[in-house]
């Protein structure tokens, strides 16, 4: 197993309209720069 600090997460988010589409998009790009991105309506979004 290596042996790495685990880095504090930081959150960037802003207040939004609600679009037409009624989606959400997340995106999370870790130490590595791995990116992730998932879309939700905004039905399903907790």
């Amino acid at each position: 197993m290596a042996d790495y600090e685990v880095p504090e997460p930081t959150l960037n988010a802003a207040p939004f309209e609600a679009g037409e589409h009624g989606q959400i998009a997340v995106k999370v790009i870790d130490d590595r720069g791995n990116e992730l991105m998932v879309v939700k309506g905004l039905s399903e979004a907790k």
